[in-house]
């Protein structure tokens, strides 16, 4: 079934390739698991393909991107763990629910988008891997408000400019910063970690959301140009998303 899935998030010929690739990485991790622990990967598998598919005539993804966003999912219980999974699951659904298929001039997104969204939190996933530090659980969850927050803002911005203000731009910062990080703050202080440094943490992150959606902003008119690759606001959120990250990270104990 995972191979099934690095076929489905596959374009342009890489399944060529994803498949041997995640054949390999597949056997190197399962080869020495129990008939248990399989069977617990097998059913979180079944689990988030079904979940994924579930929201798909709700959805603006296409069938390969809702075949990714399983995919990393998987990947994010597997190598984090549940916590990991939070952040990039309320993404969705707040995608699902604020950009349905239905709604007017709603165009359709594809692997290649959903790749830009994810590949900041791959790249903490990991890092988490190498060094088991749980405070990376918070960059990994800013890469995911930056670019909730900047997707907000873009969409609000061009639908209805004249009537934006910065007043709304605060609040849509403060939604993508609370949907990321309040989880992450209640699992890690549950845990034992000291409240007053995830509150600073808290801190430094609400201000570095806050300025890269404020650059995300300056730059909208510039970015949505007729005359503009259609690709450049994507890779604009996953430039800002991977600094703010590394800010946060750099700002860690």
């Amino acid at each position: 079934m995972l191979v099934m899935l690095f076929e489905g998030v596959a374009w342009r010929g890489l399944d060529n390739l994803f498949i041997p690739l995640g054949s390999h990485l597949l056997l190197s991790l399962y080869l020495d698991e129990t008939v248990e622990a399989l069977t617990w990967r097998l059913l979180a598998t079944v689990v988030l393909v079904v979940f994924a598919l579930v929201w798909r005539g709700r959805s603006r993804l296409d069938d390969g991107a809702l075949l990714g966003v399983a995919l990393f999912g998987y990947g994010a219980l597997m190598l984090g763990g549940w916590p990991w999974l939070i952040t990039p699951l309320s993404l969705f659904l707040f995608h699902v629910w604020f950009w349905p298929r239905s709604a007017p001039q709603v165009s359709i997104d594809t692997i290649p988008r959903v790749l830009a969204t994810v590949i900041t939190g791959v790249f903490w996933l990991v890092m988490y891997r190498w060094s088991h530090d749980p405070l990376l659980v918070f960059p990994y969850g800013l890469s995911f408000a930056v670019h909730l927050a900047t997707l907000k803002i873009s969409a609000m911005a061009r639908q209805d400019h004249r009537h934006f203000s910065l007043r709304m731009m605060g609040r849509e910062i403060y939604l993508a910063w609370g949907l990321a990080f309040f989880p992450l703050l209640l699992i890690r202080g549950l845990a034992g970690e000291s409240w007053i440094l995830l509150l600073q943490v808290a801190g430094v992150a609400l201000i570095l959301t806050g300025l890269t959606a404020g650059l995300f902003y300056t730059l909208v008119s510039w970015l949505y140009r007729p005359d503009r690759g259609r690709g450049l606001p994507t890779m604009s959120r996953l430039l800002l998303a991977t600094l703010g990250s590394v800010g946060l990270a750099m700002v860690l104990p």
